[in-house]
């Protein structure tokens, strides 16, 4: 199954979500593309007409449990990301469907209770 969470995959997603904090729940409207390949990330997001670009590495995928790939089951990997070039930082990115239903969760690893939730528009899986 660990197979599964290397390939190389685009999300698209239109519309995020706050998760902790004062704004908790709070739904944003966004263009945002998500991008894994060749154990790196790139997303290029549009949030209010402002352009934000958070890349990094892909150092371990902790959880890979899949029942069928982006239908039903979660990936959870350890990225070392930067967002717009700023000093990179340690975060935990959670892919995970349920019923068909895919959200990508990016928050701070150790978790401090702030996360940036999107939900799963479209995606293309390469290879």
């Amino acid at each position: 199954m660990q197979a599964q969470c290397d390939k190389n995959i685009t999300f698209k997603s239109e519309l995020a979500r706050q998760l902790g904090g004062e704004n908790d729940g709070k739904e944003i409207p966004i263009e945002a593309t998500l991008k894994f390949e060749n154990n790196k990330v790139e997303f290029n997001l549009l949030i209010q007409g402002t352009a934000v670009v958070i890349s990094g590495n892909i150092g371990k995928v902790t959880l890979c449990d899949w029942t069928a790939y982006l239908k039903n089951g979660k990936t959870e990997m350890k990225v070392n990301a930067s967002k717009d070039g700023e000093a990179p930082e340690d975060t935990i990115i959670v892919i995970e469907s349920k019923n068909g239903k895919t959200t990508l969760t990016i928050g701070g690893d150790p978790n401090d209770g702030n996360k940036l939730q999107f939900d799963i528009s479209e995606y293309t899986v390469e290879g």
